[in-house]
């Protein structure tokens, strides 16, 4: 990874916590921006989705998905991820919604290490996304106690 993309890859974390800290702060609403929550949801379901597109695309780059492989099984996996993205962002709210979230981050980060431990991905891409996603599941986990705790 150059210098660009690093820091490019840290700042995608700065609206995890950032908006995480105001909500924590009691503050409901932002200019701009509406419901912190509702902001926090959008912009987690983003990232996850565009990282669920990363891997794909990297799959897809690499193989032919013709035959019984496992970059086949890593595309409808991706696939599965996608459609239970938008299931679990529809059909659930406040602490399960950030635990779903939190679940596909880490299920992203685990095809990942497939695409990592078949020379698909850099070492160095490989290193600084579990970082990332290390921040972004112990954000959403601690949105989801937060919010099945201490707001019903």
């Amino acid at each position: 990874m150059n210098p660009l993309q690093k820091r490019l890859t840290y700042a995608g974390t700065i609206p995890f916590w950032g908006l995480a800290g105001f909500i924590f702060l009691g503050v409901s609403e932002l200019p701009l921006l509406g419901s912190t929550h509702h902001a926090l949801t959008l912009y987690a379901t983003v990232i996850a989705a565009f990282m669920m597109g990363s891997s794909w695309g990297s799959n897809l780059s690499q193989s032919s998905l013709h035959d019984d492989s496992s970059e086949r099984k890593t595309a409808l996996v991706a696939n599965a991820q996608a459609i239970l993205l938008w299931l679990g962002v529809i059909a659930s709210d406040g602490g399960l919604r950030y635990l779903i979230l939190a679940t596909l981050f880490a299920w992203v980060l685990w095809l990942d290490r497939a695409l990592f431990v078949n020379g698909k991905i850099t070492a160095d891409y490989w290193f600084h996304r579990k970082i990332v996603t290390a921040i972004v599941v112990v954000v959403l986990v601690v949105m989801s106690v937060y919010e099945l705790s201490f707001t019903n």
